[in-house]
């Protein structure tokens, strides 16, 4: 009887801890693209995206987007983007917030709504001055 008074005791106990759920993350990759609005040109931007609440979508600094590279990208010229398309959607976070010059952007861009994927991504029409840092936060759901 002892045993399971005792027993009940730690079950009560155990019911009282906070439960933690384990999630993996899946870091994937997204193209932003960028349309030059002086010269006609597309600048398609390699992006990483961890899969870190509040973490930086990392852009190609040259070799390819990693986990190392730039937390920002530097348009040449007056640019506008256009598409944001990600390879696979994150387990974690599901959205991203558009930064330039370290000011927030209207609205969260849902992944989604811009995997690759899809034939027919939403419209995306924001301007990006030429030598601005355009950069994005991860943001969960």
């Amino acid at each position: 009887m002892k045993a399971l008074h005792q027993l009940g005791r730690i079950l009560l106990m155990a019911a009282a801890l906070p439960v933690y759920i384990m999630m993996g993350v899946t870091p994937t990759k997204a193209i932003f693209t960028f349309l030059g609005l002086q010269t006609g040109q597309t600048y398609p931007v390699e992006a990483y995206i961890a899969d870190v609440d509040g973490g930086n979508v990392r852009f190609d600094s040259g070799s390819g987007a990693s986990a190392s590279s730039d937390t920002f990208w530097t348009p040449p010229e007056l640019v506008q983007l256009r598409d944001i398309s990600v390879k696979t959607g994150p387990t974690v976070t599901f959205k991203m917030r558009l930064i330039i010059n370290g000011i927030n952007q209207a609205g969260l861009y849902r992944y989604e709504m811009h995997l690759s994927t899809l034939a027919l991504r939403p419209a995306i029409s924001l301007a990006v001055q030429a030598g601005a840092r355009f950069a994005a936060v991860e943001v969960i759901d």
